[in-house]
């Protein structure tokens, strides 16, 4: 009618129609909620342990720098003393008596403790005897193996350690072999070298093999100084062969470079081997400015060009500074995992 206004209304919704739009917002909303609270959310207060416990781990990796080459002159030292010292006459002061081992002491003659045979699935085994992996000619006192790591394709097996007789000589890294099982072991002394100057292998040795191929990886801790003579820490990584008679390294190759200074070394890496893609991962910590940080890095079968440093830790207030131990493993479908440890905030 004349002088009615006229009001546009919209498209009325059936009623499925706003039940769907309703649903969709509500989606929306609820997706939202968690990075809004991860914005939102301040910084987790940090225990004084814990915090503690974290600068520690930042500086461990420095102090074992600087201190192995004086704990092991000082070991040295003692050592060629005792050797120079005058044997003493015995005196009439008190001393230990012996054990009395005679018949019906009560103490029995000292024997190698005896494994007992164990059941598994019905059928007794006996454990194999220990054998030992290492040669010990010419060790010093200081001389210690430890952080030992194994990898074997079929009968060929690798062993590899920090070796403290190696703080004598420069490296600290030895590594055996065997071509039966691990039965017998042959002593092959130090790693190869890159051709840098001043390389030394030096800490957290780890070995990996791809099961198909059987080529063989180490990576450890190095130090080096680069072409401006800057000393540099580093992880080096090589592959190798078994060649039917011995095992053959290709030429190291230094995946990680790193200033050589408290509060940014590497630290904890480890290697792992895809034996579906034949590709070779690494991952490990680095310190920046004292924390810690999950890094990763790839390269193919070869082992000599490693792809730029991805932090995988996460890049926040909880994380960064509070990781450590990283281990990278792939299933058989060549997927890559890796762990680590999360040492948190809150006690």
């Amino acid at each position: 009618m004349e002088g009615t206004p006229i009001v546009e209304r919209e498209p009325s919704m059936t009623p499925p129609a706003r039940v769907r739009a309703r649903l969709l917002a509500a989606a929306l909303a609820f997706s939202l909620l968690p990075a809004l609270a991860f914005a939102d959310a301040p910084a987790p207060p940090i225990h004084p342990w814990k915090e503690a416990l974290a600068r520690r781990l930042a500086r461990e990796g420095m102090e074992r720098r600087e201190n192995r080459d004086r704990l092991l002159r000082e070991a040295l030292r003692e050592w060629k003393a005792a050797q120079r010292a005058p044997v003493k006459a015995a005196g009439r002061r008190a001393r230990p008596a012996p054990p009395d081992l005679s018949p019906g002491s009560g103490v029995a003659e000292p024997t190698a403790v005896r494994r007992l045979s164990r059941a598994v699935d019905g059928a007794l085994f006996s454990p194999p005897a220990n054998t030992i992996v290492n040669s010990r000619t010419g060790d010093s006192p200081g001389s210690g193996q430890s952080e030992t790591s194994i990898a074997a394709f079929g009968d060929v097996v690798v062993a590899a350690w920090n070796d403290g007789q190696g703080f004598q000589v420069g490296d600290s890294q030895g590594w055996a072999t065997s071509s039966d099982g691990g039965v017998t072991w042959i002593d092959q002394g130090s790693f190869p070298h890159p051709a840098v100057s001043a390389f030394t292998w030096t800490s957290d040795p780890v070995l990996a093999v791809n099961e198909k191929t059987g080529a063989f990886y180490f990576s450890a801790l190095c130090d080096f100084r680069n072409a401006q003579s800057q000393t540099r820490a580093g992880v080096g990584v090589i592959k190798g062969r078994w060649n039917g008679i011995a095992m053959v390294w290709a030429n190291p190759v230094i995946a990680n470079d790193s200033p050589a200074v408290a509060g940014e070394t590497p630290d904890k890496e480890w290697v792992v081997a895809d034996s579906v893609s034949g590709r070779v991962y690494l991952s490990y910590t680095q310190f920046a400015s004292g924390f810690s940080r999950i890094m990763f890095q790839a390269a193919d079968s070869n082992a000599v060009g490693w792809s730029t440093p991805q932090q995988l830790s996460l890049n926040n207030a909880v994380e960064n500074g509070f990781v450590q131990g990283s281990r990278p493993v792939v299933d058989g479908n060549g997927r890559l995992y890796v762990a680590y440890e999360l040492i948190g905030q809150g006690f």
